[in-house]
C-alpha cells in the first residue's frame, strides 16, 4: 500500500447542506413545470450539480508513502484538486483542543454564544509544515485513529522519534 486517503471536513456547514437538499428537491420538482424541454433540462442540470456540490465537496488528504509526498486537496465531483508537496520525513504527531463558536441572534435582541470543544490531529514535518490531519468531537477516539494513522505511517518517522499518545 503505497497510498493513505484521509477524508477530512466538509466545505460546507451542515445548514448549507441542508440548502443543497433543498436546491436538488427543488430541481426535480422543475421536472412538472410546463416549460420549453431545453429551458428545464438546463434548469434541472444545473441545479441538480450545484446541489450536490453543495453537499458533497469536502478536504482531503493524500499521502504517497513511497514517493513521500503529500497532497491536501478538495474533493469536488470526484476531483482531487490539489497539488503535491515532497518532505523526507515526519517529525512529530500531535493533538490541539479547539473551542469553536459563535453567536446566534433570534431578533429582538436576543442573542445566546454556543461553545464546542473539539480535538485536532496534526503532523509536523522536516519541512516545518504542520498537516491537519483528522478531527473529532471526542479525544480519546481521534487518539486511537491518530495511533491507526501513526501505524500506516511507520516508515515515514524520524528514526530517533519515542512519543507517546
Amino acid at each position: 500500500m503505497n497510498d493513505i486517503d484521509i477524508e477530512q471536513e466538509s466545505l460546507f456547514p451542515f445548514n448549507w447542506k441542508i440548502l443543497g437538499a433543498f436546491i436538488i428537491t427543488a430541481a426535480f420538482i422543475l421536472l412538472l413545470a410546463s416549460i420549453g424541454l431545453i429551458l428545464k433540462v438546463f434548469l434541472v442540470t444545473s441545479l441538480t450539480t450545484l446541489g450536490l456540490v453543495i453537499i458533497t465537496t469536502r478536504y482531503g488528504l493524500k499521502i504517497d508513502i513511497e514517493n513521500r509526498t503529500y497532497t491536501v486537496y478538495t474533493w469536488l465531483i470526484g476531483l482531487k484538486i490539489g497539488k503535491p508537496e515532497s518532505f523526507r520525513y515526519i517529525e512529530k504527531f500531535y493533538i490541539n483542543q479547539v473551542k469553536e463558536g459563535g453567536t446566534y441572534s433570534a431578533g429582538h435582541g436576543l442573542s445566546s454564544t454556543i461553545t464546542n470543544t473539539v480535538y485536532k490531529a496534526y503532523m509536523k514535518l522536516d519541512t516545518g509544515e504542520k498537516i491537519h490531519l483528522d478531527t473529532h468531537r471526542v479525544e480519546d477516539i481521534l487518539k486511537s485513529k491518530l495511533r491507526d494513522y501513526k501505524h500506516l505511517m511507520q516508515t515515514l518517522y524520524r528514526p530517533y522519534q519515542e512519543e507517546e499518545i
